[in-house]
């Protein structure tokens, strides 16, 4: 695909113009609808998510022992949260203010799409009034709330594995009953913790795969621009950056969580109880851990930091091409 795009540059003058360029990018905002949709149309299965987190141990279930860790995890998620959505508002306020401080800059957001001529001053007002309306009402929430849901979602699964790594310390007591009651427990919630990850993954690995294409290619639209004309444009570039980092260290988390999982599984010396069936159950819990999806992006194997980082070369290669086929158009016409 990639080997098409010098030619479509070279062809097309469209994009070598500053304000198309910045169009063709705005669009990428138009992914606010899609995640709209999504929610729209997932709208059950979220729910019943929702409502079957309280499935999971509670953080209290061995007492002080796991309490505090699993209080670290969600003190973490919280800082991590907090830190998002400030950053996230102060960029929609920096987007509200800046077509104040120069009206010939562009509008908010779909600037296709206004409600009349925005070259008359009340027109140009009315559209702005009606684009902040829109982002904060509309943009701001469904990032937001899409977000923290993901997050939740992912927190919870991790605190899961927490637990029951402090579980499979329980099973190293002579009592035999014991620890078959013990290990029925934590067969009970490693098997709805899996399918749990596996009804997120399939929810979410088409949007995210959306996610991480949209976000390239408006990565790319906004080196661009930044070099073309505008620096102001680094705040896009942040954010855009930013939400793709918070959803890559969301599966790598995860990721490395099960990993681990499986390594004190197998160090329970699971091979070495007098019961067959203890056996047999430990060693079908670390070969489910080791054979879990995680978390995916559409085709794309595991949504993680190497994930992102290629994201982010990619990004760069694919505007450094566009860049020298515009500057060479620019010198054969010029």
């Amino acid at each position: 695909m990639l080997y098409r795009i010098p030619n479509a540059v070279r062809h097309d003058s469209k994009l070598l113009r500053r304000g198309n360029t910045e169009t063709y990018y705005e669009y990428a905002f138009s992914f606010l609808a899609t995640k709209c949709v999504f929610v729209i149309y997932n709208s059950k299965n979220l729910i019943n998510m929702v409502e079957s987190l309280k499935c999971f141990w509670r953080a209290d279930k061995f007492e002080n022992e796991s309490f505090g860790k699993i209080r670290k995890i969600f003190i973490m998620v919280t800082y991590i949260w907090k830190g998002y959505m400030f950053v996230v508002c102060v960029f929609c306020i920096y987007l509200c203010i800046l077509p104040l401080l120069d009206i010939q800059s562009k509008m908010l957001i779909l600037t296709n799409f206004t409600l009349c001529n925005s070259r008359i001053l009340t027109c140009w007002l009315a559209n702005y009034v009606w684009q902040v309306f829109l982002l904060w009402l509309q943009g701001l929430p469904t990032v937001l709330g899409f977000d923290l849901l993901f997050i939740i979602f992912t927190a919870y699964v991790c605190a899961a594995i927490k637990l029951l790594k402090i579980g499979l310390t329980k099973l190293n007591t002579d009592d035999l009953y014991k620890r078959k009651h013990i290990l029925r427990n934590i067969i009970n919630q490693h098997d709805f913790m899996m399918n749990f990850v596996n009804v997120m993954n399939d929810m979410f690995t088409t949007i995210m795969f959306l996610q991480f294409y949209c976000s390239l290619w408006s990565l790319v639209l906004t080196q661009y621009m930044m070099v073309a004309d505008r620096i102001y444009y680094g705040s896009y570039l942040f954010v855009f950056a930013l939400q793709l980092y918070l959803y890559a260290y969301s599966g790598a988390l995860l990721q490395i969580e099960l990993q681990s999982l499986s390594d004190d599984i197998f160090y329970v010396d699971w091979y070495k109880q007098e019961s067959t069936k203890l056996r047999q159950s430990l060693a079908l819990m670390i070969q489910r851990t080791q054979n879990a999806k995680v978390l995916t992006a559409g085709k794309i194997p595991i949504l993680n930091l190497e994930l992102f980082v290629n994201t982010l070369k990619n990004s760069y290669s694919v505007f450094t091409l566009i860049w020298q086929v515009a500057s060479a158009s620019k010198d054969v016409h010029g």
